[in-house]
């Protein structure tokens, strides 16, 4: 269910808020709702029940979505709403604030760092998402619980880096 919230809308731990964006045009409150049902994982259908109006009307929402935002698909535009500051995660602040608060205080192996820097690209890059990257997510778990790999997998969506 949306919710109003004091800046905008929210929903499944995601909350969005009408805004002028920078090409002069108006997020507006209808179209923020309608991210917020995508961002939920409700189809096309789902979010039309959800708003009370018809599918054509959620259909006709993303594409003044795509025209506002200069984009023609889906995650695109949740990106570059994201990138406006638009949209974003509900208790990200919270625990990115706690995250690099604590990650100082983590230990990590300085001998792992060095055998990486011997090696190829490839394999630098297989070595450390194979190991370092799962004992930092592991650490970062015992320290803020569960919510770590929310977190992780919340910025797998539209992420252009090499895995």
């Amino acid at each position: 269910m949306i919710e109003r919230t004091a800046e905008g809308y929210a929903r499944a731990k995601w909350e969005c808020r009408p805004m002028k964006l920078p090409n002069g045009r108006n997020l507006t409150p209808t179209e923020a709702r309608t991210v917020l049902c995508r961002m939920g994982g409700l189809s096309q259908k789902e979010a039309a029940q959800e708003m009370h109006c018809s599918k054509s009307n959620i259909v006709q929402m993303w594409q003044s979505i795509y025209f506002k935002t200069s984009t023609s698909d889906v995650v695109l535009a949740i990106n570059s709403l994201m990138d406006l500051g638009a949209l974003h995660r509900l208790g990200l602040i919270l625990i990115m604030s706690f995250t690099w608060l604590t990650l100082p205080a983590l230990q990590i192996d300085a001998d792992a760092d060095i055998e990486l820097s011997r090696r190829t690209r490839t394999s630098r890059r297989t070595r450390t998402t194979s190991r370092t990257r799962n004992t930092r997510l592991d650490d970062i778990e015992k320290l803020v619980g569960d919510a770590v790999y929310d977190l992780y997998n919340g910025s797998d969506f539209g992420a252009s880096y090499a895995a």
